[in-house]
Order: structure tokens, then sequence, then C-alpha cells
């Protein structure tokens, strides 16, 4: 967006500076800036030239390409609804928000993960992870681009780093429970992992957020006092579960037992 809308190349992805703040895979950036540019406004204007046709790919790259690959019609649409950057990619942030999202994919001009594809690609790296044991060497000597090996790397001292973590929540996030676990910016240095405090999430946001919180700790509660009816409960919490109760009791039951039998 930078080169296009100002003309100015930019380096790398981490000379953006970003206020992002959210839970795991649903973040949301409020704050935005390369030098001394504040780039929400720009992004605004970007959003509302993309945003209906969803038009905006990186050269020769297409959403059709990968389940990974979209178009950020996602993003862009909320965007417009709550005035945030969402910084997840359209994938995740479907998962989060009932509506015409889901349903229609290739309308947003993203994907569905099938199973048959979580299945494969599994298999492809059982078959990979054989294979360079009995040849005894270790992987490819270069960067993942895993951003937890540079996390790893800070903590061990290899330098500092900013970066966005998963922590529970000592008031990086205002207007989110304390102890709930959030996803902000944190600074990451030698064993020290120091959360910056990072404001409030939209109204709106934050009434989204609030809801999958409260129901991941109750799953994650009846998970440690294996309590079936409160994990049931939290089931027919989520907004994507808007189907009649006995469906959903069998729907919950046939996972139950199915996740018992791996």
């Amino acid at each position: 967006m930078v080169t296009e809308r100002l003309g100015i190349e930019v380096p790398r992805r981490e000379d953006i500076r970003v206020n992002v703040l959210g839970i795991n895979h649903f973040t949301w950036i409020t704050k935005a800036s390369y030098r001394h540019i504040d780039l929400l406004p720009i992004f605004r204007e970007f959003s509302a030239h993309y945003g209906e046709s969803g038009g905006y790919e990186l050269e020769g790259e297409s959403w059709r390409d990968s389940v990974f690959c979209s178009a950020h019609r996602v993003a862009f649409d909320l965007f417009e609804t709550y005035g945030a950057i969402p910084a997840a990619g359209d994938r995740h942030l479907a998962e989060f928000l009932p509506g015409p999202y889901l349903k229609q994919p290739e309308v947003w001009k993203f994907h569905h993960t099938p199973i048959s594809f979580r299945k494969q690609d599994r298999a492809e790296k059982r078959q990979e992870t054989e294979r360079l044991i009995v040849q005894q060497r270790g992987v490819a000597k270069k960067a993942s681009g895993e951003e937890g090996v540079n996390i790893i790397a800070a903590l061990l001292g290899l330098g500092e780093l900013v970066t966005n973590v998963n922590m529970p929540n000592q008031g990086q996030v205002s207007n989110l429970p304390i102890q709930a676990i959030v996803e902000t910016n944190a600074f990451i240095t030698r064993n020290r992992v120091q959360p910056i405090l990072s404001g409030a999430l939209p109204k709106g946001v934050e009434m989204l957020a609030a809801r999958h919180i409260s129901n991941q700790e109750a799953v994650a509660d009846a998970g440690l006092t294996k309590d079936t009816g409160l994990a049931f409960q939290a089931f027919l919490n989520d907004p994507l579960v808007k189907i009649d109760r006995s469906d959903a009791e069998q729907l919950f039951n046939d996972m139950l037992q199915f996740t018992m039998q791996r």
C-alpha cells in the first residue's frame, strides 16, 4: 500500500510500525505508521478502492492459487464496519463471525481449509520427517518465516524484538477482561517478555472478542475438569452454531466421540 499510494519502497515489513490488539487470530490494527507518516487515512482510501472488487493481489499471485491466499475482501469489509484494520488472514477472520463470509467464500475470494487438505499435508510432513531421519541430516538451513524463531532467538539474548504474542491480559488491552488471553505487541529480550500497553479495541470489536473469550475460557475449564455439560454450553454459544439444539447436541456428541478415538 505504501509503495502503491506513496511511491515509497519499504525495505522490510517490520519497518511499518503497528499497534495490534485483540485475541489469537482475531487481531486488529488501530495505529499504523511508516517513519513520520500516519497510514490509517491512506488505508481508508486503499480499502475504498479495493474493498468491493477484492482486486488487491500481489503481482503474479491469485487468491485461487492456494488455500492460504485471499483477496482480503473480508478484511476490507470489516475495516469499513469497525474502523480498525483486521490483522489476521481472511480464513481466520471469517471463523469468528456469522454471516455471509463462510457461506460464500468464492464471493469473498478466500478458501475454506478442507479436511482433505489437512490430511494430505500431515501425511506429506510425516514422510518428510521420516526421510530426514533415514538420511540422518537436518532440515535445510534457511529461514522458515515463522516469527517463533525470532522470538526464541530474542529470549536467548540474540537481539531484541517487538512483535505480537499471546499473554494473559495485564491491562495491555484496556477493555477486555484482566487475565484473559489476549494478543498484543510485546518487547522481547533475554528471558523476558514485557507486554506493551495497546489501548482499547473499538466497541464493536470488543463485543465480538468478549464473547469468544468467554467461550475459550469455558472450553479450557471444561477440558481441565472433564465437564462435558460446560463444553456443550460453550459450543452452543459459538456464533457459528446456528442450528437447532437437538442437531447441535448430536453434532457435539459425534465430535466428542471421534476426538476420543484419536
